[in-house]
C-alpha cells in the first residue's frame, strides 16, 4: 500500500515508495517534528533500559518505546522484562505489529545519538562520521531501508570488522 502525505509546500511525499526529493527533505523533518506525519508513515521505535530519552520528545508522535528498566522507564513507555539486548526488542516490535508496522520504521538505542562508536559500557555513539540522525528518519528515496555501515581494520593483522 502507498501512503500519501502532503508537505507543506504542497508536493506529494511517497512514503511507502520512497520518493522523497531532496529539496523537500527540510519540509518533512519539520512535518515530523511538528507532529504532522503520522505514526503509520514513520515511527521510531527506542530499546531503552535506563538512559534519558528526553532528545527524542520532539518526536514523541511518532515514538515507540519499550523499556526493560523497571522504574527508570518512561511513563509512555512499554515495559518489557529484562531479557536480552535491543535485538530481542527489536524483533518484539516487528513480531507484535507485523500487520501494522509503519511504512518506515527507525529502531534504535535510546542514548541520544551521537558521533562515532565509543563502547556501550562507555557510552554509546553509533552514528558514522558525517551522518545525523535525521538520515535514518526520512524515508529515501527509492529504496526500503537505509544502513550505514561503518568498518574497523588492524593493519598489521588485516583483521577487519564490519558493523
Amino acid at each position: 500500500m502507498v501512503a500519501r502525505l502532503q508537505t507543506l509546500s504542497a508536493t506529494v511525499l511517497t512514503v511507502f515508495g520512497l520518493s522523497l526529493a531532496e529539496s523537500d527533505r527540510q519540509g518533512f523533518l519539520q512535518d515530523l517534528y511538528n507532529g504532522r506525519v503520522s505514526k503509520s508513515h514513520v515511527e521510531l521505535v527506542l530499546a531503552q533500559h535506563d538512559e534519558d530519552i528526553a532528545w527524542s520528545n520532539p518526536l514523541k508522535s511518532v515514538r515507540t518505546v519499550y523499556c526493560k528498566g523497571g522504574s527508570s522507564c518512561d511513563a509512555d513507555a512499554i515495559v518489557l522484562p529484562n531479557v536480552g539486548r535491543e535485538g530481542q526488542t527489536f524483533l518484539h516490535h516487528i513480531v507484535n505489529n507485523y500487520d501494522r508496522l509503519s511504512d518506515w520504521t527507525v529502531f534504535s538505542q535510546a542514548d541520544k545519538p551521537s558521533d562515532g562508536y565509543v563502547d556501550h559500557k562507555r557510552g554509546g555513539g553509533h552514528l558514522l562520521s558525517g551522518s545525523s540522525f535525521e538520515d535514518y528518519l526520512e524515508p529515501q528515496q527509492d529504496q526500503d531501508s537505509l544502513f550505514l555501515m561503518t568498518s574497523k581494520v588492524h593493519l598489521p593483522s588485516l583483521r577487519h570488522a564490519l558493523r
